[in-house]
């Protein structure tokens, strides 16, 4: 459950993921999938601003009120 200074920042994930969905519109690749992680880290930089990627675990065990462990 470490969160934080994983080396992965929440953040670089998103712009990474953006990066990868502009260039998918523009080759007209569909990546649906990629865009629902894109969300998910979006929502996770509102919340979890500090943290790191792994901080999206806390937003779907908030939707599915649960821990996971």
């Amino acid at each position: 459950r470490t969160f934080a200074d994983t080396g992965s920042p929440i953040a670089t994930i998103y712009k990474d993921l953006s990066i990868s969905l502009h260039l998918a519109r523009q080759t007209g690749a569909s990546m649906f999938v990629t865009a629902a992680a894109m969300e998910l880290m979006q929502a996770g930089i509102a919340v979890f601003p500090d943290e790191d990627n792994w901080a999206a675990i806390k937003l779907l065990e908030r939707i599915a009120d649960t821990e996971v462990h």
